[in-house]
């Protein structure tokens, strides 16, 4: 599997266990500098209050992912950006980024945000939660 290929299959991975609400699952699968800013009670909490209440997912499609050689803010190292147009049963139009960061030569989880699509398409800048 190359590179892109990897780490695009670990977002998938993430998204299917935050759909199925195995929250905790994930934050043990994130990367050191993920567990350095959040604790896995408010990992969990967040997840909660803000994935929970839009129930399940209608439709998900990649709309781009960026690689970050030396990273982004708050992740150093190699990572990868994607983003993904959802449509969930109680939000239709949603944008929900999802931050991979290579560690020990594997991708792992480094950063989940959800928004409400914006009425004109601009690109959120990508959070690490």
């Amino acid at each position: 599997m190359d590179n892109s290929a990897a780490a695009l299959a670990t977002a998938q991975d993430w998204l299917a266990q935050i759909d199925a609400g195995k929250y905790e699952d994930i934050y043990t699968g994130g990367c050191v500098a993920f567990h350095e800013k959040v604790s896995l009670e408010k990992w969990v909490a967040v997840l909660r209050t803000i994935r929970q209440p839009l129930g399940s997912v209608i439709s998900r499609k990649e709309i781009s992912h960026i690689d970050k050689p030396d990273g982004i803010e708050g992740l150093e190292g190699e990572c990868m950006i994607i983003k993904y147009e959802t449509s969930f049963k109680n939000l239709p139009a949603a944008i929900e980024v999802i931050v991979v960061k290579k560690e020990d030569g594997k991708w792992k989880g480094g950063g989940y945000n959800l928004a409400p699509k914006p009425a004109t398409e601009s690109n959120p800048v990508p959070t690490v939660q």
